[in-house]
């Protein structure tokens, strides 16, 4: 009897594990930089190797709900490696995630220019509970971080910051309303994805309210947003213009405490070459180009932080998901971390990189 019931069950799970579509993706990188970060920052110095793996688990049931999951396995070269999961059960027009997923108001926010005070929240291992629903031509998400109180595994896990936003369309308009709830509990959670206490920067423990409406006409894309966080407030103005190959791109954003923020960018693309000159307020600018030499190299330079930063680098693609870099990046003043140079985010001084993707 035992031996019918087990082949029973091996025959139960099989015929599932028919029915699921599982996949599996990856990338690898090998490695040399020859510069110890400017202020110590986290660029990589010496040989380096490094591996992502991807596992995609997902199954249609018989109701047209689909149930599905992925595991990330990251940074296997390193020492300090992580890993990550979501778990998801979606429909047509709605869905449940669980794990590693972005909260409501991230996904769903939009902004106009440099806002101070929409600062929602940004997940990065945090283990978060979200569920989304579309009606017509409105969709709306909710979202609450799991955390616990004292960050450590016994502590009893309790749902930590309403995270809550709605985007609708009406016509040539489209509103974006956003809201999360104060947090005091973020510095100390505890991800069991990640396997220790959170350390994320991009949580932001204040109660934000934001509203966002853009519309397009005349071919002018134009955002109108208010965000207000701790007391402070931001309304913003932007606009976008294509005509040909060239699209300018402005904003202003007044701010209630402190400065105000603008921004302006052109932006040149047509054919192999590509160019962008951009001014944040008075002193910051940047100029980057880049040109498709064509069997598969493009070659990139630019100036970035008002002339603080510079880099010029060549990536060649080899076919099969395997890619060469050689870039050369200097960071005068540290402000972005020595490895997020320009628009390809180059590592400060010179690196070799040989990528595959699978």
């Amino acid at each position: 009897m035992k031996s019918i019931l087990l082949a029973s069950a091996a025959t139960f799970a099989f015929a599932g594990a028919a029915a699921a579509e599982i996949t599996f993706s990856g990338s690898a990188d090998l490695g040399y930089n020859d510069t110890i970060a400017t202020g110590g920052g986290d660029n990589n110095f010496g040989f380096y190797s490094d591996l992502d793996i991807t596992a995609g688990f997902a199954a249609e049931l018989d109701n047209g709900l689909t149930v599905a999951a992925s595991l990330d396995l990251e940074d296997l070269g390193s020492s300090s490696n992580g890993q990550s999961y979501e778990l998801s059960l979606t429909s047509a027009d709605a869905g449940l995630y669980y794990g590693d997923t972005a909260f409501a108001a991230e996904n769903l926010w939009v902004s106009a220019g440099s806002m101070d005070n929409d600062g929602f929240s940004e997940a990065d291992g945090e283990e978060a509970l979200r569920g989304e629903a579309t009606f017509g031509a409105v969709t709306t998400q909710l979202s609450y971080v799991l955390a616990n109180n004292a960050g450590t595994r016994n502590a009893v896990e309790d749902a930590n910051q309403l995270s809550l936003a709605m985007s609708a369309d009406f016509g040539n308009y489209n509103v974006v309303l956003a809201y999360q709830d104060a947090s005091s509990e973020a510095a100390g959670f505890y991800s069991s994805a990640l396997g220790t206490d959170g350390d994320n920067g991009d949580f932001t423990d204040a109660e934000v309210f934001g509203l966002s409406v853009g519309t397009t006409f005349s071919g002018v894309d134009v955002r109108l947003a208010y965000a207000e966080s701790g007391g402070a407030s931001s309304t913003g103005l932007s606009a976008s213009y294509t005509t040909g190959p060239v699209t300018f791109d402005a904003s202003y954003v007044s701010e209630s405490a402190g400065a105000d923020n603008w921004d302006l960018g052109v932006t040149y693309a047509d054919g192999p070459i590509s160019v962008t000159v951009n001014t944040d307020e008075s002193d910051d600018w940047g100029l980057e180009g880049s040109y498709d030499v064509g069997n598969g190299l493009v070659v990139y330079a630019g100036l970035d932080d008002a002339g603080e930063d510079y880099y010029l680098g060549g990536e060649y693609d080899l076919g099969g998901g395997a890619s060469l870099l050689v870039s050369f990046a200097e960071d005068d003043d540290a402000d972005n971390g020595d490895d997020e140079i320009g628009a390809q985010d180059y590592q400060e001084g010179t690196t070799i990189e040989l990528s595959f993707e699978f």
